[in-house]
Order: C-alpha cells, then sequence, then structure tokens
C-alpha cells in the first residue's frame, strides 16, 4: 500500500513540473509540459509499483483507486463523489491533489486529516460537508414537519418553512447540495442525533420552525440560506431551548394541567371503583362466615348437610378470591399507566412534574391502600376455610362436648 510519504513526494514533484491533474471517470490523467517530465513521473509510479497508460508524448494516466486509496483532482470531485456515495468515507483513504494548490489526505480508519494548507478550514472541509450533508438529509427526509413544501425558483431549490405560532411567519431557505460557503476556519459540531430526538416532540418542533423564521426574517436576502442555517445550527438550537421553555410555561402550561387532570380522574374513577369492589367482598366475608356458623349450628346433627355447605362456601370463597385477584390485575395496570405518564412528564416537562409530585404520591398510596384491603380479603378467606375445615374435621368431638355442656346447666 502506498504510504504518506509516496503520495506527498507526488503531489510535490507534480507541483513542481506545473503537472495538470484532472480526474476522468474512475482515471487520473496527468499532463506534463515536456515528455522528459513525464518520463521522470513515469518512472517514479513503476518504482512504487504504480501501474500507468500513456497516450501521447506529454501525458499519462493511472487509476483512480490505487490499492486502497481513492485519488482526486480537485475538492469539487470529492465533494461530489461524497454527496452520492455514503461508503465512501468509510471504507477508504482519500488523496485530492489540488484544494487551493495544496494537497489533502484523509485516513478513514482514524478520520484523520492531513493538509499542508496554511488555512484551518482546510482541514475541516470533510468534517463540515458530511455534517451539512446529513443536516440537509435530515430536512429533504422530512417535508410536512420541517418545511411545508420544497420548490424550484430563480435561485435554485428552496424550503418554505411555515411558523405556526402566534406569529404565523412564512420564510423561504435557499439550498445547495454542494456548497463551500460551510466551510469556515472553526471547527463546527452539529448534534443530528440529538436533533432527530428533539424533533419527536410536536411543541419543540414548532418552536424550532418559529425560531428558524424569525432567523431568516432578520437576515438579508443573500443571506437567507442553508449553509447560513448550518453555521449557525448550534445557536438556533440552544434559541429553540430557550424559546421552548418558555412556550411550556407561558402557553401549554394550563392545556397539560387539564389533559393531566382529565387523566387523573379517570384514573380515580378506576381506583375507586376497584376499591369499591374489594369493599364489598371484604363485607362478604363476615357475612358468608356468620351465614355458615349459623348453617351449622342449624344442621349440627347432620354431617353429610354439613359437608355440603362446606364445599359451597369454599367454592364461594375461591369466586371471591378470583375476583380479588382480578381488581388486583387492573390495580397493577392502572399503577402501569401511571408510572408512564409520570415518566413522560421526567422526560419532556421535567419542571411542570415539580408541581405535580403530591398529586403522584398521593396516587401511589392510594394504590398502596386498595392493595393492603385486597390481600386482607385473601387472607380473611384462608383463616376461614382453615376454620372450617378443623372445624368439619372435629365435629363429632365437638357436637359430643356442646351436648356435655347443656346438661351441666
Amino acid at each position: 500500500m502506498p504510504t504518506d510519504v509516496n503520495l506527498f513526494g507526488i503531489h510535490q514533484k507534480l507541483k513542481e513540473k506545473n503537472a495538470r491533474v484532472v480526474l476522468n471517470l474512475d482515471e487520473i490523467e496527468l499532463s506534463f509540459i515536456n515528455s522528459q517530465d513525464k518520463i521522470e513521473l513515469e518512472n517514479l509510479f513503476k518504482s512504487i509499483a504504480w501501474s500507468t497508460e500513456s497516450f501521447t508524448p506529454n501525458s499519462l494516466s493511472l487509476k483512480s483507486e490505487i490499492q486502497g486509496v481513492r485519488l482526486f483532482d480537485h475538492i469539487d470531485s470529492l465533494l461530489d463523489r461524497i454527496s452520492v456515495d455514503d461508503e465512501l468515507l468509510p471504507n477508504y483513504n482519500l488523496f485530492v491533489f489540488d484544494v487551493d494548490g495544496y494537497y489533502l489526505h484523509y485516513n478513514h480508519q482514524s478520520a484523520e486529516v492531513l493538509t499542508n494548507s496554511p488555512l484551518p478550514r482546510t482541514k475541516f472541509l470533510i468534517q463540515h460537508f458530511t455534517q451539512y450533508k446529513g443536516l440537509l438529509d435530515i430536512y429533504l427526509e422530512n417535508e410536512g414537519l420541517l418545511y411545508e413544501i420544497k420548490r424550484s425558483s430563480a435561485s435554485g431549490s428552496e424550503f418554505v418553512v411555515l411558523s405556526k405560532g402566534e406569529r404565523k411567519l412564512v420564510s423561504s431557505i435557499y439550498y445547495k447540495i454542494i456548497d463551500k460557503r460551510i466551510f469556515l476556519d472553526d471547527n463546527i459540531n452539529i448534534p443530528l442525533d440529538e436533533f432527530r430526538t428533539k424533533m419527536i416532540s410536536e411543541e419543540w418542533l414548532a418552536c424550532y420552525n418559529e425560531t428558524i423564521c424569525q432567523f431568516m426574517e432578520a437576515q438579508i436576502s443573500q443571506r437567507r440560506t442553508f449553509s447560513n442555517l448550518f453555521n449557525n445550527f448550534n445557536y438556533l438550537l440552544n434559541l429553540t431551548g430557550q424559546n421552548f421553555q418558555l412556550y411550556i410555561l407561558k402557553f401549554s402550561f394550563d392545556k397539560i394541567r387539564k389533559q393531566f387532570k382529565t387523566e387523573k380522574n379517570t384514573y380515580f374513577d378506576n381506583l375507586n371503583a376497584a376499591q369499591d369492589k374489594i369493599s364489598s367482598q371484604i363485607i362478604s366475608v363476615p357475612i358468608s362466615l356468620g351465614a355458615t356458623i349459623f348453617s351449622f349450628y342449624q344442621f349440627n346433627s347432620s354431617p353429610l348437610i354439613l359437608t355440603i355447605i362446606y364445599i359451597a362456601i369454599f367454592i364461594y370463597s375461591l369466586f371471591i378470591g378470583f375476583v380479588v385477584f382480578m381488581n388486583l390485575y387492573d390495580i397493577q395496570k392502572i399503577a402501569s399507566d401511571a408510572n408512564e405518564e409520570e415518566k413522560n412528564f421526567r422526560n419532556h416537562y421535567p419542571d411542570l412534574l415539580n408541581e405535580l409530585k403530591k398529586d403522584f404520591a398521593y396516587m401511589k398510596n392510594k394504590r398502596v391502600r386498595v392493595r393492603v384491603l385486597a390481600w386482607a380479603i385473601i387472607v380473611a378467606l384462608v383463616i376461614t376455610l382453615i376454620s372450617l375445615t378443623v372445624f368439619l374435621l372435629n365435629y363429632q368431638q365437638v357436637g359430643q362436648e356442646t351436648i356435655h355442656f347443656i346438661r351441666k346447666i
């Protein structure tokens, strides 16, 4: 594989010979002032095992891809290829012979850029362009969210952005697939993943579009461009965050509270219904127990009748237990919905959650009380069944002791 020294040395030689470098499809064509320069470079290529072809005395050509390195004549050729080939940067080292008269070398494994250019922006060219392309792709994929329509005009392609807030602003953003105005001297790190995540919130997206419209309306017509949006994207993202917090406090607070109040009322209605069911079961337990004792007293001379009554009470107790477990399941489902709602508030409206903590705590405490009542029913049923079982097993002995006690009186 050719080393950086080979590439850098070749670039220096070509510059010394005033050679013309042109990318033609998958070949690099080199044209020299005289044949002697051409022969010298041809011998250099052979010494590093680069195959060449010669069609004229003063020119030669070589493949644009050599042992994992993609060669480009000019930065424009590289940007054109990156814009349509997503596999280029992750899989190839790149070498550009002319970036404003200097070279550029890109290592795909480390994403490091080497250049002899004194301009700081040269080192950030690839990073800036890939982030610009990423942001532009997000826009192109989200018609109806980030812009209303896309159209062509005398100035080129444009996004028409509509702010649906109080001011109802409309703004145009002109864009190009390749726009060299994005190449600045400072390194720019655009949080594209964060942007995609925040776009899920309709309220945040409305604030973002309004911020963009206001920003574009403040620019002169020549600066209402996507490259200007890109260069100021971090500032606009922070400004959107501030506007979103104001929006939450000023506009959506009452709406959220009303929505939460409705859901909370539904939650309490369900919780109270479950509690009423369980309370009725609690009342039925002592009634059933009393009826059982009375039946045992009325039919104490008939073990068969007592056994039948015992079986009936056992089946009835199983039914009560099943109903209680169903209510416990309903309460668990209600609790899951309430916890999910609390999680949504924590993720999207943390400031509002602070004011609703008491409501959530009260709901949680009420769930605990209902669960305690439910388990109390189950315990009471188990104790009742155990007591009746013991009584039935010792029926003959109990009967005899009772008759003996009555005779003494």
